[in-house]
């Protein structure tokens, strides 16, 4: 009787404790938000600009925000030449 009671107590443990630790963590999930848009301008050249939204700990605060402008200029079939710039 005894070992079952020491079994069942194990296995209660094992079940509690962790569920226990989570209970009492702040920290939520974190989301990153993009949107994206290019503009062909010419056969050779494209311009772009791009948002994102991000949220590392908690989804509900925003902790990082920024906006990115390119520019890219197809040189041959495969190598092209481009330039951003990030505002933060």
């Amino acid at each position: 009787m005894m070992t079952m009671i020491k079994r069942l107590l194990i296995l209660l443990l094992t079940i509690l404790i962790p569920y226990n630790t989570l209970a009492q963590s702040d920290e939520d999930f974190g989301i990153w938000y993009k949107f994206s848009s290019t503009l062909g301008i010419s056969k050779k050249i494209d311009a772009s600009i791009s948002t994102e939204l991000r949220t590392f700990r908690n989804a509900g605060t925003i902790e990082e925000g920024l906006i990115e402008a390119g520019a890219e200029y197809k040189l041959t079939g495969f190598l092209t030449a481009g330039a951003a710039y990030r505002f933060s």
